[in-house]
This record gives structure tokens, C-alpha cells and sequence, in this order.
């Protein structure tokens, strides 16, 4: 099982945001690397502040960004929400039923 906190959808989305394209290695790479499962976190929880974050004023915005990548490329995702514990058993649930229908 292979966990990646930021793939190239997340490079695609803030390569358009901050600089209006993308490099053309991304989109190639996009449709080359496959994933079982994609797990988009809901913006349910409190912005924070942090040195890579930014546009706490967008997140609505790139929320749907991320979403409409997902829906029109077809990439099988989840949205996780919830708060502390019960975001993390949302996750671990997604993850879970994902590999039982893989092994099907």
C-alpha cells in the first residue's frame, strides 16, 4: 500500500492557480501514474497557518478544483470529513472498503 500526501494532481491544480499552465510531463505523468483510491479532505476543518500553505480565502475554490480533476479524469476518490477521530475512521473506512473490492 502506497500512502502519497501530494501527487501531481496537487502539482497540476497549484501550477494553474499560482502560474495560469502546467508543464505538458505533468499531464503526461498524470495519466501514467494509476491509484486505487484518491482521498480528498473536505475543508470542514479550521484553516491553519503554515509556511506552504496560502489562499486561506479559496479554499472553496480549490476544493472544487480538486474535485472537478477527479470527476472528469474518472480517478476514483472519496471525500474525507469529520473532525479528529471520526475524520480519521472516515479515512481508514474509505482505505479499507477500497481493498476489499480491489481483491474482488
Amino acid at each position: 500500500m502506497l500512502f502519497c500526501d501530494t501527487e501531481l494532481i496537487v502539482t497540476k491544480i497549484w501550477s494553474d492557480v499560482k502560474y495560469g499552465m502546467c508543464d505538458p510531463w505533468i499531464l503526461q505523468k498524470i495519466e501514467e501514474n494509476k491509484y486505487d483510491l484518491f482521498l480528498l479532505c473536505n475543508i470542514d476543518l479550521p484553516w491553519e497557518e503554515d509556511p506552504q500553505r496560502e489562499h486561506p480565502h479559496m479554499r472553496e475554490k480549490l476544493f472544487s478544483l480538486y474535485h472537478d480533476e477527479m470527476t472528469k479524469r474518472g480517478f476514483p476518490f472519496n471525500i474525507v470529513s469529520g473532525i479528529g477521530k471520526k475524520r480519521l475512521m472516515n479515512a481508514i473506512d474509505f482505505v479499507e472498503t477500497a481493498i476489499v473490492e480491489n481483491e474482488k
